[in-house]
């Protein structure tokens, strides 16, 4: 038993030393950091900044579609004999917390494009 337990701990500590080695990053060179394209070094970042409208788009795109994955399993609880009145409970509740959350940000502007 304790031998099984000193092996196990070996194990352990060469995997760590092991993962250490392993994951030690290389001395970044500062050509190979900096933007290059076409024989050109780039005057501008590179990265464009995006609106903010089309990012609370895709969280909105995100709710909806993970309330749709919610609601395709409801259909199998009747085979499983859930009591209907339950379930129509159940759905009514989700469906109206959907809508006030989308209310809400309707109300807050979040849907409105004009900046």
């Amino acid at each position: 038993m304790i031998e099984n337990i000193m092996t196990n701990m070996v194990l352990v500590v060469v995997l760590y030393l092991l993962m250490i080695k392993v994951s030690m990053k290389a001395p970044i060179k500062l050509e190979m950091a900096t933007p290059f394209e076409c024989g050109f070094n780039s005057k501008k970042s590179n990265r464009i900044p995006f609106s903010l409208h089309f990012f609370l788009i895709a969280l909105i795109f995100l709710i909806f579609d993970v309330e749709l994955m919610l609601i395709l399993p409801f259909p199998l609880l009747w085979k499983w004999n859930m009591n209907p009145l339950d379930w129509y409970i159940t759905l009514f509740m989700f469906f109206t917390m959907l809508i006030l959350g989308l209310w809400y940000e309707w109300q807050q502007g979040a849907l409105n494009w004009d900046v």
